[in-house]
Formats: structure tokens, sequence, C-alpha cells
């Protein structure tokens, strides 16, 4: 059988991980923008972002998303 954790336990849980290794003002979204924004700058499309958050729309992961100017910089070059 597996466990099933609730969406406010699991968040709970994370933020508690976060705060025993020092890091008092992070939380889950934390961790999602960081893998969210690790992603685009290796040039993953926001589409694939989206589905790997578990997003229904595009516009949800926007607010996940911050390209610095070295990542647009990057992706700029490699387009070409």
């Amino acid at each position: 059988m597996e466990d099933y954790w609730a969406c406010d336990a699991l968040q709970a849980h994370v933020s508690g991980l976060y705060r025993a290794a020092g890091l008092a003002e992070c939380s889950s979204h934390t961790g999602r923008r960081t893998f969210a924004n690790r992603l685009l700058a290796k040039g993953h499309d926001p589409e694939v972002i989206q589905q790997l958050l578990g997003h229904a729309h595009l516009d949800h992961t926007d607010a996940y998303l911050d390209a610095n100017a070295d990542t647009l910089e990057a992706m700029f070059a490699n387009a070409l």
C-alpha cells in the first residue's frame, strides 16, 4: 500500500526540511521555482516545464520562470 500525503501535509514537511537546513525563507514553491528555472536555463521549452510542474495552463507556469540576462543571452546564441 502506498502512503498518501495531503497537499498541506507535504508542503509542511518540505518547509520543515528547509527550516532544518537553515533555510527559513524557503518553501515547497522555492524548490519548484528552482527546478523550473534550471530547466529553462538548460534550454527546455516552457511547455515541457509546464507538464513537469503539472500545470494545466502555461500562464500558471510563467509565474515560476525568471529568465535572467545570462540565460536569455545563452538561449539566443544557441538559437543562431
